[in-house]
């Protein structure tokens, strides 16, 4: 997992990939799949998408043909675009006073 995110709402992960075609991108899905099979139910895994060349819709479509995803309600297969907007749904958490980024400049 590329990511796991701790906000106010729930906790989620996010795994990116990239595969020049549809084809590739399915049997990354299968992979992915099984991969996180043991992944908690109770926590929301966003597998990201990065080539802008395939739509929501197509991998909409790659989701709903695999079978093996509708054992994984916590699991959603989306582009970057959508998960742009799925995270803007989360609260944040506070950042605490006084926390300097490791990059901040002093």
């Amino acid at each position: 997992m590329d990511y796991f995110v701790y906000t106010h709402n729930k906790n989620f992960g996010v795994e990116v990939f990239y595969t020049e075609d549809k084809r590739n991108c399915a049997k990354m899905v299968r992979m992915k799949l099984t991969q996180y099979s043991d992944y908690p139910r109770t926590e929301k895994l966003y597998l990201v998408h990065a080539n802008d060349l395939i739509s929501q819709s197509e991998l909409d479509s790659m989701a709903l043909s695999n079978a093996n995803f509708a054992n994984f309600a916590n699991i959603e297969l989306v582009n970057l675009h959508t998960l742009s907007k799925v995270i803007n749904k989360y609260e944040p958490l506070e950042t605490p006073p006084g926390y300097r980024g490791m990059f901040e400049v002093s």
